[in-house]
């Protein structure tokens, strides 16, 4: 799969903690590069809405009916002040144009899973661990399962294979992460301005 991902580049600070507000909202401020985006995929936990601070960010989005040729129409810029709420369920993916860009993304109700994402994206890239993982399909898988993220399409059925055959190694790895990274130590740095 493509590094199109960039875990390595991408900045996140955790403004509201879903384990501090008794799961009401989960809202992280991304920093990150130009070229910047994730597989197409919805969400059945949380609903996700994307505002921009500075930059160039735009927004696929689609109910879950959406073709994947339809979905490729429906690409949104973001505008400060102007945020796009994906539904639970709805298709999106998000695309960093051409300039460094940073972005608020809330999560209603807050997600635990997705938190504990940042903690192990964060640690891995403290370790110094993070780039040796960008093109490791069960990390991925791990990552996906973490957020609740659906992949659609392609990659979609290349995840579907992947937890298929190495759904152990999977469950490892999620395991062996969370031992390591999911601590209130992680959490704090994640919140620290």
């Amino acid at each position: 799969m493509p590094a199109e991902r960039r875990w390595d580049q991408r900045e996140y600070r955790i403004v509201e903690s879903a384990s501090l507000n008794n799961n009401a909202r989960t809202v992280i401020i991304e920093t990150t590069t130009p070229g910047t985006t994730v597989p197409p995929h919805y969400h059945s936990r949380f609903s996700e809405t994307f505002e921009l601070i500075n930059g160039s960010v735009s927004v696929h989005t689609g109910p879950a009916d959406t073709s994947e040729l339809a979905f490729k129409s429906t690409l949104t810029p973001l505008e400060p002040g102007k945020p796009i709420t994906v539904p639970l369920g709805w298709y999106h993916k998000f695309i960093v144009e051409n300039e460094t860009s940073t972005f608020k993304c809330t999560l209603e109700p807050g997600d635990i899973g997705f938190e504990n994402m940042l903690k192990v994206l964060d640690g891995l890239k403290r370790d110094g661990e993070l780039d040796k993982l960008e093109e490791d399909d069960v990390f991925l898988a791990v990552l996906m399962d973490l957020t609740d993220a659906h992949p659609l399409w392609k990659v979609g059925e290349v995840l579907m294979n992947v937890r298929k055959e190495r759904s152990e190694a999977i469950e490892q790895m999620k395991e062996d992460l969370l031992k390591k990274y999911d601590t209130p130590e992680a959490l704090a740095r994640l919140m620290a301005d």
